[in-house]
């Protein structure tokens, strides 16, 4: 995800996120609207100080970026590793 959308990944409703959603739903490609950018990333003081630097939730995170050709990526990406982790833990072989 950070080779795709480098520091703009963010730490909550991440672009990885939102494009594994559009791969998985499609119909959601319609929703999606232009947002302010994000709250740069720092201290947090509190919930309170949370949802004033937060206020959508997103944490750095740029999901404008978001692509469904991406959410397949990752999905494969995800199902492939964790099918060679499952072979090895069949296999009682370390990883």
């Amino acid at each position: 995800a950070r080779k795709l959308y480098g520091d703009r990944e963010g730490h909550h409703a991440t672009p990885s996120e939102i494009a594994l959603t559009l791969h998985l739903e499609p119909s959601l490609e319609s929703l999606q609207r232009p947002l302010p950018d994000a709250a740069p990333a720092g201290p947090i003081h509190g919930p309170d100080d949370f949802r004033r630097r937060h206020p959508d939730g997103r944490m750095g995170s740029d999901p404008s970026l978001a692509r469904a050709e991406h959410g397949a990526t990752f999905l494969e990406l995800a199902a492939t590793a964790l099918c060679k982790d499952l072979e090895q833990f069949l296999s009682h072989q370390n990883p």
